[in-house]
């Protein structure tokens, strides 16, 4: 087996940039085949690091990755290495990285002065600057020593959009040879317009990484003939009537051939006799004990068969994921025993309904760790790797499938509920961060079940019912929004969008319709419709970012907010090379400050406009211009992103705006205060006096004055167009040679920045 194993593991990393997909039914040993890379890769000292997609969790942004990476930091010893890897990426790029992998940052494995957990409510940073630094990332870890890293990740059918995509950024990175992707799927649970295909379709289409696909099925009769007798120490023919029954009964899934062999010696029904020194079975018995033919109903009856407790502690933990910390197990439990004993004490419509829905609940709080110690014993769990022992999961799906097919259905709804209730109310803010998409994604689920009673029962208590439902629906419309901004932090925008379309839905429910929603919660309203249309526009789903813009405008008065607004659309429209429009949605948001450009200036308009700047100037030095103090009005520095986002698009497709706009921004930053978007301002500015005016002593001074007023204001957003003007304008006086370093810098900066897309992509 080991020399198998190696053989594996040699033709595995033998092939530079490969993929390797391994799909099949659930049960017929994908992940074992693929951990059977692991031991291979610890002897010749490489890496192996695994994380596991699950169902329950698939709005959870990057799970398996995040699972992956914490296990890889507990591999990383080396402290050469460490300081090798933090000295490569540097603080930019760890804090990026921090943001998904807290472990990492937590074994001081990244380059960070200061790391709080909350570093993803920081404001949303952009997909390219997740790829970059990931993909940096693997490759500084993988280039010392020549290491390869085999990243190892299960249930792929489960992935969300997010992980896929950075997934894809690896796999194709052609200068990372060193990294292997091995994934797993369940090809018969997914359709061929899924997500994952549509991915890997992609991949294949690049032609940058070769796909290496390995089916595998379920065992034929007489391989499991074969390892009847193999474990039974008999002859093929002494078993093959009772492989044939096993076949029958669990399709030959290799999974189930395990569990129902252990099964049968559980029951007794399959023994040792000391006396012929064999194993005896009786047949028929056999056959009648075990009469479904459904590969799931085994696991399904055997969890039926342990102690009630045994299994609603597997039942409880199954809504939570595939793994668990007991600590926050027995909090949930405790918290269900109080609501189950709180309604017993009311008679209104939702204690009748929680009541009823818990009627199953039978565990205690001070048990839960004896039941925990027996699911051990029987295999149902297992103690999470490197962990105390107070983290569990489940060695299977099937396992974690069938606990959770033993909750009543009419009891999951509110199950789940009171389950991200427990959450959101008994843990401390540090932990509910960690756990927060799983909390609010429990809530969703049971908040229909939750409500029903209270909106289809009339009682004498309907309207405070009513009104503490509403509480809770505006508290789970907060939480919503509360995720979705994180999601965003993270970039895994499609999640975000669904957290912050949900937001929207209760807050609208909660204040019986739209427009009591803008007038009751205008600030929540026009912070969610900003955040969903902002996710939307990084989804490509632009008909529903208009949707929910054109809802902003029509109910906000907020100058701040229809500047954010604006901004938006002027990014999308961007993005898609749209112009026209982006200008005439910058200008129309100018107009809202009674100012104007026009879109098709002539050219005495054009000289017109720069004599008038020229003599507003000769009141600032560039000394003056150093020294003048903030922008203050939020609105206004808004305005001057977006005309800053025009300077670039004009520079590029309409020439004839790029003075108009630059003149603008000069003007505003010297009667409303610097800005982080001023510095490119004035270097187009010298830009236009140098190259176009010809006065280049002046234009050199602004070139100058730029990139100090970048220092100043930590303006790392701009820097890109800034130094490669500014150096332009500089090579009129000096070598163009001498910008080269500036630009380089720029370069470094932007591909951690928002504005990538416009610079490096497009120049």
């Amino acid at each position: 087996a080991d020399e198998g194993n190696g053989e594996l593991y040699d033709n595995a990393i033998s092939i530079k940039k490969e993929m390797v997909l391994i799909y099949g039914s659930s049960g017929t040993g994908k992940t074992a085949l693929a951990q059977t890379l692991n031991d291979r890769a610890r002897k010749r000292n490489d890496y192996f690091i695994s994380g596991k997609f699950t169902m329950g969790q698939r709005s959870i942004p990057y799970a398996a990755i995040v699972e992956a990476l914490a296990e890889l930091s507990e591999q990383i010893t080396d402290r050469d290495e460490i300081f090798a890897l933090r000295d490569k990426l540097g603080e930019e790029m760890s804090r990026v990285i921090a943001r998904i992998v807290p472990a990492l940052a937590q074994k001081d494995i990244l380059s960070l002065t200061v790391f709080s957990d909350n570093e993803g409510r920081s404001p949303s940073p952009p997909r390219d600057q997740f790829n970059f630094a990931f993909r940096s990332f693997f490759r500084h870890l993988c280039e010392r020593n020549n290491k390869t890293c085999i990243l190892f990740i299960d249930d792929l059918q489960w992935a969300d959009a997010a992980s896929l995509e950075l997934l894809e950024v690896l796999v194709t990175d052609q200068d990372n040879a060193n990294l292997l992707i091995v994934g797993s799927y369940r090809d018969d649970e997914i359709e061929a317009t899924d997500p994952l295909l549509a991915r890997i379709r992609e991949i294949e289409r690049s032609n940058r990484v070769k796909i290496s696909r390995l089916s595998i099925t379920n065992l034929e009769q007489h391989v499991v003939n074969e390892l009847v007798a193999d474990t039974l120490n008999m002859s093929i023919d002494d078993t093959r009537q009772l492989s044939h029954l096993v076949h029958q009964k669990t399709h030959g899934n290799v999974f189930y051939v395990i569990k129902f062999m252990k099964s049968l010696a559980e029951d007794n029904l399959l023994q040792y006799n000391f006396g012929s020194l064999q194993w005896e079975f009786d047949l028929k018995t056999i056959d009648i004990k075990y009469v479904t033919n459904n590969v799931a109903g085994l696991m399904l009856n055997k969890l039926r068969n342990i102690p009630v407790e045994d299994a609603q502690v597997l039942s409880i933990s199954s809504c939570m994921g595939s793994s668990f910390d007991k600590n926050i197990l027995m909090l949930v439990v405790d918290f269900l025993q109080e609501s189950l004993s709180l309604s017993r004490n009311q008679l209104d419509a939702r204690s009748l309904s929680v009541q009823g829905a818990l009627s199953f609940f039978k565990l205690q709080t001070s048990n839960v760790e004896a039941c925990i110690d027996r699911d051990l014993s029987m295999g149902l769990l297992e103690l999470v790797s490197n962990a105390r022992y107070d983290s569990f999961r489940f060695p299977h799906d099937q396992i974690q499938e069938a606990a959770f097919a033993l909750i009543p259905q009419q009891s999951r709804g509110l199950l789940q509920y009171f389950i991200g209730q427990a959450l959101v109310s008994k843990l401390p803010a540090n932990q509910l961060s960690k756990v927060l998409f799983s909390a609010v994604d429990l809530l969703n689920a049971g908040m229909d079940d939750y409500s029903a009673p209270i909106i289809q029962t009339p009682s004498s208590n309907s309207r405070v019912e009513r009104e503490d439902l509403r509480r809770e629906m505006h508290q789970l419309a907060n939480l919503n929004l509360v995720a979705g901004k994180k999601a965003m932090g993270i970039s895994a925008f499609r999640q975000a969008a669904v957290y912050l379309q949900t937001a929207i839905r209760y807050i609208e429910e909660t204040n019986v319709g739209i427009d009591m929603a803008w007038v009751k919660q205008p600030g929540f309203c026009l912070n969610a419709h900003q955040a969903y249309a902002e996710s939307l526009s990084c989804c490509g789903d632009f008909d529903d970012m208009h949707k929910s813009i054109d809802r902003i405008f029509q109910y906000t008065t907020s100058q701040e907010g229809r500047m954010n607004a604006y901004s938006t659309l002027v990014d999308a429209y961007g993005a898609r090379d749209k112009f026209f429009e982006a200008f005439d949605t910058g200008f129309r948001a100018l107009a809202e400050f009674g100012d104007k450009i026009v879109g098709n200036p002539g050219k005495g308009r054009v000289a017109c406009e720069v004599v008038t700047t020229k003599r507003f100037m000769k009141k600032y030095t560039v000394d003056t211009v150093r020294g003048l103090p903030r922008m203050k009005d939020p609105s206004r520095a808004i305005m001057m992103k977006i005309l800053v986002r025009l300077l670039i698009h004009a520079s590029l497709e309409r020439p004839t705006l790029f003075p108009l706009v630059v003149l603008r921004i000069v003007k505003w930053s010297c009667l409303y205060g610097i800005c982080s978007s001023s510095p490119p301002g004035f270097a187009a500015y010298g830009y236009l006096l140098a190259n176009i005016l010809g006065d280049v002593e002046s234009g050199y001074k602004y070139a100058i004055l730029a990139m100090d007023l970048l220092e100043q204001n930590a303006s790392k957003s701009e820097y890109c167009f800034t130094s490669m003007v500014a150096s332009m304008t500089k090579a009129n006086k000096m070598p163009l040679a001498n910008g080269i370093k500036d630009n380089l810098v720029g370069y470094q900066v932007n591909a951690l920045s928002d504005v990538i897309k416009y610079h490096a992509t497009r120049y």
